[in-house]
């Protein structure tokens, strides 16, 4: 059994180690390390619950106006972590910019949602949407963004491409194997 004067005489006994600079400076230096990797947890806290926010807004304004265009998240926004001497890009949100609008050619109507890209080279369809009849051959060709040939041999002329009142002439490309239904590109955003 120990007292507590036996411990204490125990302890007093016990020789100090001096403490050496260089622990001092390797504590410093963790220390700082984890003060930067909190500092940058912090930064894509923020910009991820200033991301939450904005999709949230987007979200009610949808509801509250469904007569306006129908949008989903447009764009890309960079989360970038600032770690001291270099600059990282930590995520990338893929934003989408649809619409909904009346797409006619000749009797034939289609209500649907179109992307918005202002990259496309070309408006383009995914072929099925609309019926073969409508089709005339083409000899264009168009590529993906990531550089693969499309494999197109139809295009629709005279297509209007209505919102409300508003009707504009367009001509489309037909591509088999397309993520979205309707791709409105640059030649719609420059009328």
């Amino acid at each position: 059994m120990y007292s507590y004067q036996d411990i204490l005489n125990r302890v007093k006994g016990e020789a100090k180690i001096p403490i050496q600079v260089e622990d001092l400076h390797h504590e410093v230096k963790i220390l700082k390390r984890e003060v930067a990797e909190n500092k940058q947890r912090l930064i894509y806290l923020e910009n991820a619950f200033q991301a939450f926010q904005e999709s949230q807004v987007l979200k009610e304004n949808s509801e509250t106006s469904p007569n306006d265009f129908e949008r989903k998240i447009a764009g890309k926004a960079l989360l970038i972590e600032d770690s001291g001497k270099i600059n990282s890009i930590s995520k990338i949100h893929n934003k989408k910019w649809m619409s909904k609008i009346v797409f006619k050619v000749k009797d034939f109507q289609l209500e649907t949602l179109a992307l918005i890209d202002s990259g496309a080279d070309q408006n383009v369809i995914q072929e099925g949407l609309v019926p073969s009849k409508y089709f005339e051959k083409t000899k264009e060709s168009l590529s993906g963004a990531g550089g693969n040939p499309f494999n197109i041999q139809f295009k629709l002329s005279k297509v209007h491409i209505c919102k409300g009142d508003v009707c504009l002439v367009n001509t489309f490309i037909l591509v088999k194997n397309l993520n979205e239904g309707i791709i409105l590109g640059t030649p719609f955003l420059t009328q």
